[in-house]
């Protein structure tokens, strides 16, 4: 300014996203008025950026996002992989939703579906448990254990699935397998029966009326342990009766985790356990 023989006038301070700190947000006049020798000149300077609460940007389109984001003055980096949901879409963000940040100060990275792809399902017929999940962690499937009689497969190892071996599947997708628990020589019929349990509600430290996320796991004649039984949500201590059928001198399990935390686990159910 002392350059073109203007002086500064007011100056206010006001906060800017878009501008860095100690720079000229606005003047006026403004920017490319003709002016006379030594005008006074008001500034407006910016304090820098101000805190902001972040956005929840999962399921949104990643290009989108992006250029919002850099247009506030966040650095934006990504990271993709194979998923069900559409190509381009957030799956998730390593800023928390809801907490307080300098744009400037932060960078954010996206994990963005690059959409999903297609395995040929090998016949898993014959495999144990464990080769079957190294199976599928190493070619991004989920995997649903049955359990059956069968007088041609020893028991412990895969004698049925679905969809059968051969054909082409998306990763993400999943393949019911079914194990063998030996052959049905059993002369006595299964015995079915409930366990009743009570399972306790935790306040959450950030919420007292945020529910509770719980999942059981059952072992028996028809579920397998590492297999959901059931996913619920609970807002206060909830009854629940879970079902066993058990033949011969099988033993029942079940498992709750609550919040990824396991809080019961019984092992060596018998019909002796049954609520009455």
């Amino acid at each position: 300014m002392k350059k073109h023989n203007l002086t500064v006038g007011k100056v206010q301070h006001a906060k800017s996203n878009q501008v860095r700190k100690n720079q000229v947000i606005k003047s006026t006049p403004a920017k490319a008025s003709k002016v006379q020798s030594h005008s006074r000149i008001n500034l407006v300077v910016s304090n820098g950026a101000k805190p902001m609460s972040f956005g929840n940007y999962v399921n949104d389109n990643y290009h989108d996002v992006r250029q919002t984001l850099t247009s506030a003055g966040f650095k934006v980096k990504e990271t993709y992989s194979t998923s069900s949901v559409s190509a381009g879409q957030i799956i998730s963000q390593d800023v928390v939703a809801g907490s307080r940040v300098m744009p400037t100060d932060t960078t954010v990275t996206f994990t963005v579906s690059a959409g999903s792809r297609y395995v040929e399902l090998k016949d898993l017929t014959g495999e144990s448990r464990s080769d079957i999940l190294d199976y599928a962690r190493s070619n991004d499937l989920n995997i649903n254990f049955k359990q059956g009689y069968s007088s041609e497969q020893k028991s412990g190892y895969s004698f049925d699935q679905d969809p059968d071996g051969g054909g082409n599947v998306r990763t993400g997708s999943t393949v019911t397998v079914t194990m063998s628990r030996g052959s049905d020589d059993h002369t006595t019929p299964p015995k079915n029966f409930y366990v009743k349990v009570t399972i306790p509600y935790k306040a959450l430290s950030t919420s007292s009326s945020a529910a509770n996320d719980v999942k059981i796991y059952l072992y028996d004649d028809t579920h397998m342990i590492e297999t959901v039984y059931r996913d619920i949500a609970i807002m206060r201590s909830t009854k629940i009766s879970l079902p066993f059928q058990l033949t011969g001198d099988t033993k029942g399990r079940y498992r709750i985790v609550r919040n990824g935390v396991t809080i019961m686990e019984k092992n060596n159910i018998t019909s002796e356990n049954a609520t009455k």
